[in-house]
């Protein structure tokens, strides 16, 4: 059978007015345990790079979806994000990033690297498969369906708590890796300037919310140390009654 490859287009417009997620929204950061227990729920999956990537860097969902590999410098150690990919009425559409600071140049680190290239591996290989078949849909996207086509979000975040519940871990929304991206390199002392241009942020405030969490959740650990002071209460009793002076 002859393979067949059917190239699908896109649409692009600019980003227009976004509802922002709101900053009362309770961030819980990731600690590194948890951090590697994910990696681990999710990497027999076709898409493990993905949720990698997306923990590793910090990219948006959409982001995400919307990166071509021609976005993608794995020589280099480095990715381009300047779409995001979007379904608006009915259609595929590459959506311009909503601020300047959303458009930016990661380097990689070299775990992001090794999954993507596994990752690239992998579609090459499918894509023989689907060639065999109904044919492969040529998008030039990095995290596409079996047949090359772009992927649903709500897919991508429904399968990820699927992941995380199968083993035994909690459900948490593809945007949770992001915020733990930022948690976890402020937690390494790497300065929020820094880590705001990693993630794209629109501003430092962003940045330094997620860090007040970050600080909050280490004070919480940093007094649980001091747990040893604890009395025996039986102990405390007895004292009180033998030395009345005791006092609270």
């Amino acid at each position: 059978m002859t393979p067949r490859s059917r190239a699908t287009s896109f649409a692009t417009r600019r980003s227009g007015p976004t509802h922002r997620a709101s900053l009362n929204y309770r961030v819980e950061p990731l600690t590194q345990t948890e951090a590697q227990a994910v990696l681990q729920a999710v990497q027999q999956h076709r898409l493990a790079a993905l949720y990698s990537v997306g923990l590793a860097i910090g990219l948006r969902l959409g982001e995400a979806l919307g990166l071509r590999w021609e976005d993608v410098d794995l020589e280099r150690g480095t990715l381009l994000v300047r779409q995001a990919l979007q379904r608006i009425d009915g259609e595929w559409r590459f959506v311009e990033p909503k601020t300047e600071q959303s458009r930016r140049v990661i380097p990689l680190p070299a775990v992001a690297v090794a999954a993507l290239k596994a990752h690239r591996d992998r579609q090459t290989w499918e894509r023989k498969a689907a060639e065999k078949g109904e044919g492969w849909h040529e998008t030039g996207l990095v995290f596409c369906a079996p047949d090359g086509s772009p992927q649903f979000a709500q897919n991508i975040t429904r399968t990820f708590q699927g992941l995380l519940v199968r083993a035994g871990l909690k459900p948490r929304r593809f945007h949770d890796l992001r915020h733990a991206c930022c948690s976890l390199l402020l937690a390494q002392g790497v300065p929020p300037g820094t880590v705001m241009e990693i993630l794209g942020h629109s501003n430092i405030q962003t940045t330094m919310m997620i860090y007040r969490e970050v600080t909050q959740d280490a004070k919480r650990q940093g007094i649980a140390k001091l747990d040893f002071l604890t009395l025996d209460p039986q102990t405390t009793v007895v004292n009180t009654v033998v030395n009345p002076r005791i006092r609270g």
